[in-house]
């Protein structure tokens, strides 16, 4: 059950027919619910948003230009640290929701792709190892950047699930890490 501050910006995408979540402006600022196919993302939380950057986006061309902030179970999103932004290496972080370009992704066939144009990648100098840093990676289609779901877990190329450091969970600045797959809430996206 998610937290009930959450229910209303926040849906599960569930089901045999998968579908992402559109959040849509309607009149007066309400806010209506729009879904289209998806099959890759079935299970994860995802909000669709329109990043507040003033420059273009980087994703490669071909690469789609629909921006969603990853959802954790405790609501907070995937974000790229802004002290390095752009830069091979930078890394992946917990942070509470905005629009900013830092929590900004993409899903370009097996990667995930933030506005940077970067790709979503395992620490190769740990890949396979529990608690392999998750990382921003200029996009080269090696394992550590290929990503799958298996209900509301994102799992890596080496069969390991995106995981929340379980040691600092909730709080703003928490790593993302790999690790073997499992029913914690902190594998839950």
């Amino acid at each position: 059950m998610y937290r009930s501050r959450f229910v209303t910006s926040i849906l599960a995408v569930t089901g045999a027919a998968a579908a992402t979540i559109a959040f849509t402006a309607a009149p007066a600022g309400a806010a209506t619910v729009a879904t289209r196919p998806a099959p890759a993302l079935t299970g994860l939380h995802l909000m669709q948003i329109t990043p507040l950057v003033s420059r273009a986006p980087q994703a490669a061309p071909g690469v789609s230009t629909t921006w969603y902030n990853i959802v954790n179970y405790d609501g907070q999103c995937l974000d790229a640290n802004s002290n390095y932004w752009g830069e091979n290496g930078d890394n992946i972080q917990l942070w509470g929701c905005n629009s900013n370009g830092e929590q900004a992704w993409t899903f370009s066939g097996a990667h995930i792709v933030n506005y940077d144009g970067q790709c979503l990648d395992a620490d190769s100098n740990y890949w396979g190892d529990n608690g392999d840093p998750v990382q921003l990676w200029g996009c080269n289609g090696n394992g550590e950047q290929s990503w799958g779901t298996s209900g509301a877990h994102l799992v890596n190329g080496d069969g390991q699930c995106l995981d929340a450091n379980s040691n600092y969970y909730g709080d703003n600045g928490d790593n993302v890490q790999l690790w073997g797959c499992n029913s914690n809430e902190e594998q839950d996206w």
